[in-house]
């Protein structure tokens, strides 16, 4: 295979797979949603918050580290598969007393519910098993043969379904739907063992020396760059729940579960190139940069037209997942928060770009600034505003933190990409959104049942002529096509 053949295959199986998770997961989140309500969504949505920031420490950024330099040696492989294992165990085990005098302090002084309490213990009882699946995950997308566990995922999300329905059927509510978490982790962990022998890779399990020293060392602004990005994504919740209560947090968690699939194909398209921009890097290679910048071109062009279409979408779309029980609150939230997408995408791949060239180190600063903007602007807004406070300012962090990123990229490694790249799909997003609209008034408005669906369906076909016909897609998209098929470009 080509590197354009690779970046195919290593993206789209993850995100096909991804793709029919998130169908099967929609039909479980109607029951969940429906079973739960916002309080218990809201109340398990807390949990899974904890959970996220444990789980960010114990993998310390060893996950992009293993990846990184497996992928630029993969003789590598079987010690990075032991021994980062164990050294997330170890931080895992760190992690317990701060995890437990937390929920001790919020159920003491913010009532934090019993519900919410055991999904936190059984959540962070799910970070052992899930350890190991971690590290092995590492260790094929160094290998570049992410197809393997994109099909692990689909037997976990059906054994999650299984699980779960069965545990809410049985009235566990939140904590039915942690232990869910907890007893597929256990069963991945094992299919990854079997996996792993296939791909030829065995875990060397040694003490943690000088090596791990090294690996903590090397990974250590991996993690605080995480650490700060979570801090920045999701504190808001923590400042909402004590101050808006569980039913202003689940409304608010309901808009996220829709943000969660548009996520899915930056995510994975971006971790598919990364071994392939790590290995320009370390070869100091031209094309390194013509890379990214044709990434961020492709991200662009997806990301706007989804912005503009869940606008129009939005109320329908949070009916459909939640029931009226989350209208209109759930679609105003999704309708703000879209619009976070298009720098997520940026700020995500560019991340990635300075981690390949080796400039961890130097993100910190501009994670540091976002967080801390982020933290100061829930805390005095949010109370008073809710929801739509934290959703503008989910906004506003990735805009100031796209500024130090793009900074960063023309300082350490060469020139930014043509602003152009952004420039014709904005433009043609914003004919596409003027054309829907349009179409939605003309068929009586948004009250008229499928108006927006409609509307946005024309919209689309307006942005793909404008695209093209501003040359948004043009000759080098052409000539990536041909690379894909196999033919000479």
């Amino acid at each position: 295979m080509n590197p354009i053949q690779r970046l195919a295959r290593n993206s789209a199986a993850p995100i096909a797979a991804q793709l029919i998770n998130k169908v099967v997961d929609l039909g479980f989140t109607l029951v969940v949603l429906r079973s739960l309500g916002d309080t218990g969504n809201g109340e398990f949505a807390f949990a899974v918050t904890v959970w996220l920031y444990a789980k960010t420490f114990s993998d310390y950024g060893l996950g992009v580290l293993t990846t990184r330099d497996v992928a630029q040696d993969r003789t590598l492989a079987n010690e990075y598969l032991g021994l980062t294992t164990i050294l997330r165990l170890i931080l895992w085990l760190i992690t317990l007393p701060l995890i437990a005098g937390f929920t001790f302090t919020y159920r003491t002084f913010f009532d934090l519910t019993t519900a919410s309490t055991l999904a936190i213990l059984l959540l962070t009882l799910s970070i052992v098993p899930d350890s190991y699946s971690d590290a092995a995950n590492a260790i094929f997308n160094a290998f570049e043969r992410m197809e393997l566990p994109a099909a692990l995922t689909l037997v976990k999300n059906l054994l999650k379904v299984v699980i779960g329905l069965t545990l809410l059927a049985a009235g566990w509510g939140p904590a039915g739907l942690a232990m869910t978490a907890l007893l597929t982790n256990i069963i991945t962990a094992g299919l990854f063992v079997w996996l792993l022998r296939r791909l030829g890779v065995r875990a060397v399990w040694t003490l943690p020396g000088e090596r791990a020293r090294q690996l903590l060392r090397d990974a250590s602004p991996l993690f605080l760059n995480t650490l700060l990005a979570g801090l920045f994504f999701r504190v808001d919740i923590f400042v909402l729940k004590p101050a808006r209560g569980d039913a202003e947090v689940g409304i608010y968690e309901a808009a996220y579960k829709f943000l969660n699939l548009a996520l899915i194909i930056p995510q994975y398209f971006t971790l598919a190139l990364f071994p392939h921009l790590a290995r320009l890097a370390a070869a100091r290679d031209a094309a390194f940069a013509a890379t990214y910048g044709l990434a961020l071109k492709l991200l662009l062009i997806l990301a706007l037209p989804l912005c503009v279409a869940t606008t129009f979408l939005a109320p329908d779309l949070m009916y459909l997942l939640g029931g009226v029980e989350f209208l209109p609150d759930a679609g105003v939230a999704l309708r703000i928060l879209i619009w976070f997408l298009p720098f997520s995408y940026v700020n995500g791949l560019v991340q990635y770009v300075l981690i390949a060239a080796g400039q961890q180190r130097a993100l910190f600063p501009a994670f540091l600034t976002t967080a801390a903007f982020n933290i100061v602007a829930n805390l005095i807004f949010t109370p008073f505003y809710g929801f739509r406070a934290a959703s503008f300012i989910t906004i506003g962090s990735e805009l100031i933190l796209l500024v130090p990123f793009l900074l960063l990229v023309r300082r350490r490694i060469g020139p930014l990409p043509p602003i152009g790249i952004a420039l014709r799909p904005a433009l043609a997003a914003l004919i596409m959104g003027a054309a829907a609209w349009a179409i939605q008034r003309l068929l009586g408005g948004p009250a008229v049942a499928l108006a927006p669906w409609i509307a946005v369906v024309g919209g689309g076909a307006v942005y793909l002529a404008v695209l093209i016909w501003s040359g948004g897609l043009g000759a080098t998209e052409r000539r990536l096509a041909l690379r894909l098929l196999g033919r000479a470009a």
